[in-house]
């Protein structure tokens, strides 16, 4: 399973204790609740899940991205950094709406279209914060950095 793409950066969360997590990544955090999503606050933040054995859906908005996950995490996701602390690489990239071309306009391929600046400088940022916890290796980040820079 790769851990990002060029669309998309994971959600690094650090685990506190079995109902404690925090999210290290700055932007808007939102909870599923039924239908809707409910507002938590913005991160960088601790979340308590109230029910440590029933999953909750959360999403994290940064910049343009958005990422779904569950807390508590899954195993599968689980790192240790390089000081020993366990980490969870999370995240599903929320697909992000593109703007209808006009009918008498050639439609744009997704790969022509190029990310702002600002958000590849925020990805950059995000992905060296994940190799220098150590939940992405050096080689992962050179990967994820060659392939968001092109």
């Amino acid at each position: 399973m790769p851990l990002a793409d060029s669309e998309h950066t994971p959600v690094l969360v650090k685990a506190i204790s079995s109902d404690i997590f925090e999210l290290v990544q700055r932007g808007t955090l939102l909870q599923q609740k039924g239908e809707q999503w409910e507002f938590v606050g913005y991160t960088p933040r601790k979340v308590r899940i109230q029910n440590a054995s029933r999953q909750a859906q959360f999403k994290l908005t940064i910049n343009q991205g958005e990422a779904i996950f569950t807390l508590p995490p899954p195993e599968s996701a689980k790192r240790t950094d390089s000081n020993g602390q366990t980490v969870y690489v999370l995240g599903q990239p929320v697909a992000p709406s593109l703007p209808q071309a006009p009918a008498h306009t050639p439609a744009h391929t997704p790969s022509a279209v190029q990310p702002p600046v600002d958000n590849v400088i925020e990805r950059l940022t995000q992905l060296a914060l994940l190799r220098e916890s150590g939940a992405i290796s050096q080689d992962e980040f050179d990967s994820l950095k060659s392939r968001l820079l092109s």
